[in-house]
């Protein structure tokens, strides 16, 4: 009667090998997470308004939120869910706030940029004011129309804060500083047109 030969036993070491190269090769060529891109505008994008673009998801570092055409919703962004996100107004939208006493408020938002849009119809247009540090904040490129009283009302800033570009009209208020701390870049600070900062 033939026997026949014992079945070969692959040695643990080879086995090893062949679950490594199968997990290079399934992350070479997984997709690769990639900064969210949001479109704002009163019809056809994602979303309406900033604010309903900012409840929808939480932001990262990288992400954006495109701004066209005019925006008339208030935006808050307390509690930190939204860090390093760009609002970019891409110079042209403007953010009419119908005369409310904050346009925008953030708190805590480390690392957020807002930039390249115009605001209307706001008593203070960007607005912080917390026992929390907020730090490394960019606003550039910004213009306040008359109708808004106080551009940059801030206070309790931490590190970081780079402020540039900014333009209003000759009634504007444009800057309010108040508690910074170890703040960069504000001694710089001009406001075209408006008066400040103070």
């Amino acid at each position: 009667m033939q026997r026949c030969p014992p079945p070969l036993l692959k040695s643990p070491l080879l086995h090893l090998g062949e679950v490594f190269f199968a997990a290079i090769l399934f992350l070479s060529f997984a997709p690769s997470a990639s900064a969210l891109i949001i479109t704002v505008c009163p019809s056809g994008c994602n979303y309406v308004s900033v604010q309903a673009a900012l409840n929808a998801n939480d932001y990262g570092s990288g992400d954006t939120i495109n701004v066209s055409g005019t925006a008339t919703t208030t935006i808050s962004m307390i509690g930190g869910n939204d860090e390093g996100v760009i609002i970019d107004g891409g110079g042209t939208a403007i953010m009419d706030f119908g005369g409310a006493t904050f346009g925008i408020r953030f708190e805590g938002e480390d690392g957020t940029t807002f930039k390249n849009f115009t605001i209307r119809n706001a008593v203070s247009a960007f607005y912080t004011h917390t026992t929390a540090s907020t730090y490394n904040i960019t606003i550039s490129n910004i213009t306040f129309e008359s109708t808004t009283q106080l551009g940059l009302n801030l206070n309790n800033m931490a590190g970081g804060w780079s402020v540039s570009g900014l333009t209003a009209s000759s009634s504007v208020r444009c800057v309010q500083i108040k508690t910074a701390s170890g703040v960069n870049n504000f001694s710089n600070i001009t406001c075209s047109g408006g008066t400040g900062p103070s």
